[in-house]
């Protein structure tokens, strides 16, 4: 509250209330882009299986299915290799880019989508929820 007015014996005292705000510091909206993960086994229908993020400093966000439905333990051989290569892969878009131009017929990644996202956690966990789930 901020006081002002006159002083002394029969001065009138006026008050305002006031709320003091600090400036918020807005997270910026990024740019990335985004794909569905895809398993095609021979014969079937494709099945989304995951969805990877990949920002513009070539960092790739990726959130796959816990277990892969497949009987063919050649395929499981190849999902586990290629997890594992997610995990160790030094740039996203070098191997996003494999996936689209070299990526198997039993895994590959649908068209680039692009979206503004200040959140990458939620903006995956939301894509994961609507395109695989």
């Amino acid at each position: 509250m901020i006081q002002f007015g006159q002083k002394g014996p029969g001065a009138k005292l006026y008050h305002r209330e006031t709320e003091l705000v600090a400036p918020i510091q807005m997270a910026r909206a990024k740019t990335v882009e985004w794909m569905t993960l895809l398993f095609c086994p021979p014969g079937k229908t494709a099945q989304p299986i995951g969805i990877l993020l990949l920002d513009h400093a070539n960092r790739l966000t990726v959130k796959l299915k816990p277990k892969l439905d497949c009987d063919d333990d050649a395929v499981l051989a190849v999902w586990e290799g290629f997890v594992e290569d997610l995990h160790e892969e030094a740039g996203g878009y070098r191997l996003v880019r494999g996936l689209e131009m070299t990526g198997s017929h039993v895994f590959q990644v649908s068209p680039r989508q692009i979206i503004e996202a200040e959140n990458l956690t939620q903006v995956l966990n939301d894509l994961y929820h609507q395109n695989v789930e």
